[in-house]
């Protein structure tokens, strides 16, 4: 009982407390906005300016293409679904013909789609001067399967373009590099009627039932099509025997290896070494992009990495700036560089993105905040000082007016001044400089109402 009486007393004396200084400070504020009338629209303006530069709140949504089923980009684009969760942003997959349209759809400003996969060395940062990258996220092995007989040959893509080998649909990354290596290697990729633009699905579906002999497709060794093709006997991996010339001409390339035995220990799968070529998968978005929506494609690319089991990499190997074909966002720069940033601990994403990304506006500000806040504090006082500068004349001519009064009709004249002007020390609001002035002035008035009715009794 007696902790709830003190309780409650507690909140009494809180209540008193808060209601009688919120009401000062709404009566300084309001006198301030009286005497600075004209300069709230200009502030309003800045303000509102600031804030739509930085645009604090981050999007509820964002979009990913993922190009065409069957791909290790679905798979990698449902575990980011399952990250942005976590930061209260839904991330919506969106299914293309192939990675290229996903770009195209990225660049376009009317495509809802802000981030998109892409093979390292298919496009060139200037076609698409508004995109920026947030690294790698995973090697991007180039497999040639085929059916038959094995094959030991140094020319791949002559000796397939020769026979039926699906190559992608049109204006795929896949498509587009089989037929540039076959430029590349000067032969005529226009007049081979050998290539097939079919979907990495329908390619892999034919090659099974024997109506194609080689499939050729670029993605991640997890790529649901690719282990249904692994783990087909009958479907052989090609392996490159110039891979070191390819890596040696094309810096973009890596070589990678599928080490004998390492598919299957207990059968010894495969039965030798089987070099491929590789590239990596970069991940890009738009230069615009919320640095909030940015910040959450770089932790859900490393909390992917961090438990990837991608075969030719380690987990914790990605992401990483691999590829320097696209420029580095700057805020993929700053989690390379210093990592993940421990403001994220702390604030939601929103406001933590927006710290990062003004974190030297916000040092400077810090720097200024003091000389900012006594600016404040004068404004403040302002209409006090202004307020009890006038009344210290008011009172000087009334000291001058009742040295000289003569008739009883100045003198209730000068009293209804005096009496107004105590009026006015009671009832108006007084800065914490000020305050101290209160009784002065109050007294000096009241000395002066003795001071008239004195003489009020000697005229009479």
């Amino acid at each position: 009982m007696k902790m709830r009486n003190n309780i409650d007393t507690f909140i009494e004396n809180a209540s008193r407390y808060f209601d009688r200084y919120a009401r000062r400070e709404f009566i300084a504020w309001l006198l301030i906005g009286r005497y600075f009338a004209v300069l709230i629209p200009v502030i309003l303006i800045v303000v509102v300016t600031i804030f739509v530069y930085f645009n604090p709140f981050a999007p509820k949504n964002a979009y990913l293409a993922i190009g065409q089923t069957g791909s290790s980009y679905g798979v990698i684009g449902e575990r980011f679904q399952e990250i942005f969760s976590k930061y209260g942003i839904h991330l919506q997959l969106i299914k293309t013909d192939g990675l290229e349209e996903g770009l195209t759809n990225l660049e376009d400003p009317k495509s809802i789609v802000n981030a998109s996969f892409i093979t390292a060395g298919s496009s060139v940062a200037k076609d698409y001067p508004d995109l920026v990258s947030l690294g790698s996220v995973q090697f991007a092995p180039i497999w040639i399967f085929y059916s038959g007989e094995k094959l030991n040959i140094d020319d791949p893509f002559d000796y397939f373009s020769k026979r039926k080998i699906g190559v992608g649909l049109p204006e795929t990354n896949s498509n587009k590099m089989f037929r540039h290596a076959l430029w590349a290697n000067q032969h005529d990729a226009i007049n081979s009627k050998g290539l097939l633009e079919l979907s990495h699905l329908e390619s892999a579906e034919k090659l099974r039932a024997g109506e194609l002999d080689a499939v050729f497709i670029i993605d991640s060794f997890n790529a649901p099509v690719v282990q249904s093709l692994l783990q087909d006997p009958k479907i052989h991996v090609l392996s490159m025997n110039l891979a070191d010339a390819y890596v040696k001409k094309y810096p973009v390339l890596h070589k990678l290896v599928i080490p004998r035995g390492s598919l299957n220990l207990e059968k010894i799968l495969p039965r030798e070494d089987i070099i491929l070529l590789g590239s990596t998968t970069n991940l890009l978005v738009e230069a615009s992009t919320h640095p909030a929506i940015q910040w959450s494609f770089m932790l859900a690319a490393s909390e992917f990495g961090k438990f990837s089991q991608d075969f030719f990499s380690k987990p914790g190997d990605f992401p990483k700036y691999q590829d320097s074909g696209f420029p580095l966002s700057p805020v993929a720069k700053r989690f390379y560089t210093q990592g993940q940033p421990a403001v994220f601990d702390y604030l939601p994403l929103w406001m933590g993105s927006i710290i990062e990304s003004a974190w030297v506006m916000i040092l400077a500000f810090i720097a200024l905040i003091y000389p900012f806040f006594k600016w404040v504090l004068k404004l403040r006082a302002y209409p006090s000082k202004k307020f009890m500068y006038k009344s210290f004349i008011d009172m000087r001519d009334l000291d001058e007016a009742i040295e000289y009064v003569k008739t009883r009709q100045d003198i209730f004249a000068l009293l209804e001044r005096v009496d107004h002007l105590i009026q006015l020390n009671e009832s108006r609001w007084l800065s914490e400089t000020e305050v101290r002035f209160y009784f002065v002035k109050k007294n000096i008035l009241l000395g002066m109402k003795k001071q008239l009715n004195e003489k009020l009794k000697s005229i009479s």
